[in-house]
């Protein structure tokens, strides 16, 4: 069962499809990487607080499924949704849907890793891992 969510509306621009309405992979990448940093800001969980406390998040695994074109002037809302969590990583799911006809345009799944300064990887505090916990369903 999912955990908390969050959704952030983007607006399609022309650049953002080929010929066919479907997404160029960056942008995928870019609404995926602002949706987590909306996600963990409106959950209590900064990114940038874990950096500042020597907790680097480093995306190790990206699924992504494309489902339905879109075109220049539809709007998508990208959910954010944490699946999992263990001492070491955690699992964010993604649904982007058109906000006009409400298809399904992609979905995407993302596992993190925290690591430290130096790039090693770590497992998250017990602090840290408590206020993740309560962004996944029990």
């Amino acid at each position: 069962m999912p955990g908390r969510y969050t959704e952030t509306r983007f607006a399609v621009e022309a650049a953002d499809c080929d010929p066919f309405g479907l997404i160029n992979f960056n942008r995928y990448v870019d609404w995926v990487n602002t949706t987590k940093h909306k996600f963990f800001d409106h959950n209590g969980v900064s990114i940038r607080e874990m950096e500042n406390a020597g907790v680097n998040l480093v995306t190790v695994n990206f699924t992504l499924r494309c489902l339905s074109p879109c075109r220049q002037g539809d709007a998508l809302a990208v959910r954010a949704t944490a699946e999992r969590l263990t001492p070491g990583s955690i699992y964010l799911s993604y649904t982007g849907r058109n906000s006009g006809n409400n298809e399904t345009v992609f979905r995407a799944d993302t596992i993190m890793y925290p690591l430290d300064t130096r790039g090693a990887v770590i497992t998250f505090s017990p602090a840290l891992l408590q206020n993740l916990q309560a962004l996944v369903s029990p």
